[in-house]
């Protein structure tokens, strides 16, 4: 089952992605202000940020303020991830991750780290998730299985 909040964000990004920064920002600030110590807001902050406005430096501020108010924000983690990929701060996008393999869902950070070593061709750096991302359940281990080939 979605949350309500959730599907706030989802319903805000879908704003951002059509181009209606204006109507997402004031949604965005109208969260934070209804519920100044909520995380939502400061979430939805984030995705106008990064997406909208393109800027990384105001996007991951809205994130670590995420953070604050919810250290295991999935969401938040995931947004600090896709801000970082690609850029010349990797250590960022490695801090986002980790933070992700340590307090929220497994599954979807081990095997993307273990993508983006693999893609460096960094090998001895990748094992590790490998063998965390095929530990996780049987598709999990199909899919590292055929990476390893």
């Amino acid at each position: 089952m979605i949350s309500t909040r959730m599907m706030k964000f989802e319903a805000l990004m879908k704003l951002v992605d059509n181009g209606e920064l204006e109507e997402a920002r004031e949604i965005a600030q109208s969260y934070v202000e209804a519920q100044p110590r909520n995380f939502v807001g400061y979430l939805c902050l984030a995705y106008v940020a990064f997406a909208g406005d393109k800027d990384k430096v105001a996007a991951e501020a809205y994130v670590e303020e995420t953070l604050r108010h919810d250290s295991r924000c999935e969401e938040a983690m995931r947004l600090g991830v896709m801000i970082w990929t690609g850029s010349d701060i990797a250590a960022k996008e490695k801090y986002y991750i980790e933070q992700g393999m340590r307090y929220a869902s497994r599954e979807a950070f081990y095997p993307y780290r273990m993508g983006i070593l693999l893609e460096a061709e960094n090998l001895t750096e990748a094992a590790p998730y490998f063998e965390k991302a095929a530990g996780l359940d049987a598709r999990m281990r199909i899919m590292s299985g055929s990476t390893a080939t």
